[in-house]
């Protein structure tokens, strides 16, 4: 009884930290949800104002508001300067690609987001173009898209993975291998794995779609495929591994739902930090 419990709390404050994320105070909040919003505009304006703006003499309020909104509301998503900056141009707020670039490195500079640089697999260089930015905190994320935040789970996922990866010491790339992409390529000093994260892979057609990019991948590096929902594997997704990767590598491949990912695999102590300190989550940064 207890073992399911401890299970049914840690899923519990799994939801809650994708709803209202990981900042200090959110916690004490996490009862009273309608004071966290009031919480995170404190956060936000601190940092957008002394951080970014004062610090880094930003001229143009609006448009580096308008460039964190679309950064956040795109996550997961390859992005280019000009990309931005068209985007910005198209609603009514022309500036130029020096300006775009300028102002989302300060953004990064201050912590408000992370970017990640694509790695080709084969050619095992870094890439220039197309890199993928990601929230500093998924609360924080809501709290400037409001309720639309909550209909992307896909990217979500992918961002609670890339800011956990970082927490455990990797750098962290965007893998291209061909023309399809690896969502992650995480590295450290003694090892590569290769990461894809689904919402949800128990159709076939997805499973074998978030295969594909690892099957291309001739090195006999970890992998690894996380996915929302609590099963990990089935007999069913076991069977379409080993078929699709004819026993290369299933003895390296693992397959689990992203919150096993975060409360068992690499540092256990990890959840009792998701439920007594899960600021700490967010302390590498």
């Amino acid at each position: 009884m207890r073992f399911f419990e401890e299970k049914n709390e840690l899923s519990k404050k799994f939801r809650e930290y994708l709803r209202y994320g990981s900042f200090p105070q959110t916690l004490e909040l996490y009862d009273t949800p309608e004071e966290i919003n009031t919480y995170l505009d404190g956060v936000y304006t601190s940092v957008l104002y002394k951080d970014v703006i004062n610090r880094k003499g930003i001229t143009d309020k609006g448009v580096l508001e308008s460039i964190t909104q679309f950064l956040y509301d795109n996550i997961g998503n390859l992005c280019s300067i000009k990309k931005i900056s068209d985007t910005l141009t198209s609603n009514g707020r022309s500036t130029s690609n020096h300006t775009v670039e300028n102002y989302v490195n300060a953004l990064i500079d201050s912590f408000l987001l992370y970017r990640a640089s694509r790695y080709d697999v084969k050619g095992k260089e870094l890439l220039k173009t197309q890199e993928k930015y990601y929230a500093i905190d998924i609360g924080l994320r809501y709290y400037l898209l409001g309720q639309q935040a909550g209909n992307d789970l896909g990217h979500i996922l992918e961002n609670i993975v890339y800011l956990e990866l970082l927490r455990r010491g990797y750098k962290v790339y965007v893998g291209k291998v061909d023309e399809v992409e690896v969502d992650f390529v995480a590295k450290n000093t003694e090892d590569t794995i290769y990461y894809q994260v689904s919402a949800s892979v128990r159709d076939e057609n997805t499973l074998k779609r978030e295969l594909e990019p690892l099957k291309r991948i001739n090195d006999k590096n970890l992998m690894r495929l996380w996915n929302w929902y609590d099963i990990g594997c089935t007999d069913d997704i076991l069977s379409i591994i080993d078929k699709e990767f004819r026993n290369r590598y299933v003895n390296n491949m693992l397959h689990s739902n992203v919150k096993e990912f975060i409360f068992h695999f690499g540092d256990f102590k990890t959840a009792d930090m998701w439920i007594n300190e899960p600021w700490k989550l967010a302390e590498f940064k």
